[in-house]
């Protein structure tokens, strides 16, 4: 009889020990955790764990350390739409970043918000990108 390998016990690394990857189409980063024995990307989102399996040709090593990308100036624009229009007087509330569709996101990363307000919301969103995307790669 073959011996069989050992199953890997499940890892969160310490902030300390992550080793952070960005997803090559949508820009989202994520850290390396094992989950039931297998490699897996985490999002990095701390209200929620979302697994990606570890695959190289969807994830690569992040070994640019600046923080932001398109996809995460557009998160912060997103909150900030968020935020306006409450403040609009909007009292339903806008779904999270991360409970937007992916053809949602890359919509709203491309053209910015839709609906009431848009010539507010609009300058809003375009400011933001302008602004913060000397920061991003």
């Amino acid at each position: 009889m073959g011996s069989a390998e050992p199953a890997r016990p499940d890892w969160n690394p310490t902030f300390a020990e992550r080793r952070y990857y960005r997803h090559k189409q949508t820009g989202d980063r994520g850290y390396l955790v094992v989950r039931e024995g297998r490699d897996m990307i985490r999002y990095d989102m701390e209200s929620q764990e979302r697994l990606s399996p570890l695959k190289p040709e969807i994830w690569k090593l992040d070994e640019d350390h600046r923080p932001l990308t398109i996809a995460t100036l557009a998160q912060v624009a997103h909150a900030a739409d968020c935020k306006l229009v409450y403040f609009l007087g909007r009292r339903d509330p806008i779904k999270e970043w991360g409970a937007l569709t992916e053809a949602n996101r890359q919509s709203f990363m491309r053209e910015g918000p839709t609906g009431e307000h848009l010539a507010l919301r609009k300058s809003l969103f375009n400011a933001i990108m302008a602004n913060l995307s000397d920061l991003a790669k």
